[in-house]
Formats: C-alpha cells, structure tokens, sequence
C-alpha cells in the first residue's frame, strides 16, 4: 500500500496564491488514499520534484499536516508519515473514547429525522460492504458514519476536537483492515449497536455503545503489528 514519493500519484500543482494549500490538500489526500504507509519518510526533495514546485511550499505543507496529526518530525529521518508507537495510540484511543461517547449520547438527543435518516442509510450501506469485504467502501463508509453522529451531537466545540482526529482515525483504519479479523462479525455488531441507540434516542446506551466500539477497535489495532508502528515509540 505504502511507497515512494515517485511511485505515489502525486500530480503537480499549479503556482498561485494558493500554492501551500493545494500542496497540503494534495499530500493529506495521498496519505489517506494510502499512498504511501505509516511510517514512510516524506522527502521534501523528492515531493518538490513530484509537485513540480519549490521546496518551500513543500516543507511548510508538511509542517502544516504534523499540526493535523498524519506527519510526525523525526530526528534525523525528518517528516514520517504518522504511524504511532504503542503508547501515542493508546493515548489517541482513550481521547477517542471520550469524545465519541459523548457525540453519541448528545446525537441521540439532537439529531433531526433527516440526520436519522442519513445515519440509517449510511449504516446499512457500511454493514453491507463489510458483509462483501470491501475494504475501499468500508474505509469511506466508516468516516461518513462516525461523521454523521458527530454533526448530530450539534456541538461545534466537540466537532472541531473530533475532527482534529479524524484523518489519524482514517489512516489507522485503512491501515489494520487488512489483517485478519478486521472486517469481522465485531464490527458489524458494535455499528449496529451504536446506530440502533442513536435511532431509538437512547443517549445513555448510545454513549455506552459508543466507548465499548472504540475500545474494542483499539484492543484490536493495539494487537496487530501496523506498519511503521511495530516498535514502540521514543515517548513509549
């Protein structure tokens, strides 16, 4: 899944006003399309060469993705792609917990029908790709579905905390779906539980529901060897 700067399919930018953005967009989207894989070394010559832009822009887009979460500086390797040892995903895990038991109680108190509704559509359409094990769907599915009671909760505090999460989220997802397990009975079981609180209203199983799924994912992902995260980390 992961790569060189060469082979990942990075199309140039163009020069304007808008340069360092677009290089930032460009790179985030790479990461996340699994371009290259946690704990891939960003060169900022070889990115510059791939954009068709100077250095420049390049390095400042990567600080800009560290402040996001998905690049960590590394001495003397510079930008990684984030990977996370041991300790730095238990650590996102427990905030994770939090954050998205507290969306879900305030989700199934909140939401409009026409959120219901979404919610329900999205739900049904992530059990089925999990069903056909469809690893593309479920990685986009799964996004869409904890965004959708995250934007149910109707908190923009809470919203702007989990959304600092999200693409580290994503690219840890994307990451462990491939291993054995993965795509199992548990996580069409504990979706089907978050989405049946969230619908009937029931803030306090919803909340409930909600910590138990995260959990379950980080004893999951804690247990699997991830590519760039094998070894525990300098802060470990």
């Amino acid at each position: 899944m992961g790569g060189s700067v060469d082979g990942a399919r990075l199309a140039p930018v163009e020069a304007g006003d808008l340069l360092l953005s677009r290089v930032v967009d460009r790179l985030r989207e790479a990461i996340l399309r699994g371009d290259f894989a946690p704990g891939d070394k960003l060169s900022v010559p070889d990115l510059a060469r791939t954009l068709q832009t100077s250095r420049t822009p390049v390095r400042e887009a990567l600080y800009a993705l560290e402040r996001s979460g998905l690049v960590v500086m590394r001495p003397r390797r510079g930008a990684v792609v984030f990977g996370g040892g041991p300790t730095e995903l238990r650590h996102l895990f427990e905030v994770r917990e939090g954050l998205d038991g507290m969306a879900a109680r305030l989700a199934a108190e909140r939401m409009t029908e026409a959120e219901r509704a979404a919610l329900r559509e999205v739900w049904q359409r992530h059990d089925a790709a999990l069903a056909a094990r469809d690893l593309a769907e479920h990685v986009t599915l799964d996004v869409r579905f904890h965004d959708l009671v995250r934007d149910g909760a109707h908190n923009p505090v809470l919203s702007e905390s989990l959304a600092r999460l999200r693409d580290q989220m994503t690219l840890i997802v994307r990451s462990w779906s491939g291993s054995p397990g993965a795509l199992g009975r548990r996580t069409r079981a504990d979706h089907r539980a978050l989405a049946e609180a969230v619908l009937a209203g029931d803030a306090e199983h919803s909340e409930a529901t909600a910590r138990e799924h995260v959990r379950n994912v980080a004893a999951f992902v804690l247990r699997t060897e991830l590519p760039g995260a094998a070894a525990p980390s300098a802060s470990a």
